[in-house]
């Protein structure tokens, strides 16, 4: 009966060890998790806020040095690690698109405007339709600014 009492406490302390490790390895998924949005995170507060990645860094640098101060013990793996991350953010170049200038578009009075070669009408109120802009295109801002009436 010793015997068995002694194998349940084993089995009870090793159910709660492993329970442990479960909670343990699901806080590190969570914490995985919560690592690789960063980037992601990083770049839309970017966008939004009109920087560049390298604006945080730069403003970061001395947080950055001491940590890696902090790990020279282990320099060789955060050397090869801060490599690699390099090396992968230069190889992906600039993730923010840039904007392209678009032209003003032609600035057309409101009224109604008759295109003589197929009759068709089109009111302008304040944006131009597209089929006003189509004209524009097609025949020239004065061929169609003569055409309104």
């Amino acid at each position: 009966m010793q015997a068995i009492d002694e194998i349940e406490r084993k089995l009870e302390t090793y159910r709660e060890e492993l329970a442990r490790l479960e909670q343990q390895r699901q806080d590190a998924e969570r914490k995985q998790a919560a690592l690789e949005n960063i980037p992601r995170w990083l770049d839309d507060y970017c966008r939004q806020q009109g920087l560049e990645r390298a604006d945080i860094y730069r403003t970061l640098e001395k947080d950055i040095e001491k940590w890696i101060k902090s790990r020279r013990g282990e320099a060789e793996g955060i050397h090869q690690h801060l490599k690699s991350y390099f090396a992968r953010v230069l190889s992906e170049g600039d993730t923010v698109p840039e904007r392209r200038q678009q032209p003003p578009e032609p600035k057309l009075p409101a009224g109604l405007y008759t295109n003589p070669y197929n009759g068709e009408q089109v009111i302008k109120k304040t944006r131009a339709p597209r089929e006003l802009r189509e004209w524009v295109q097609r025949y020239g801002l004065g061929a169609v600014e003569t055409w309104r009436k």
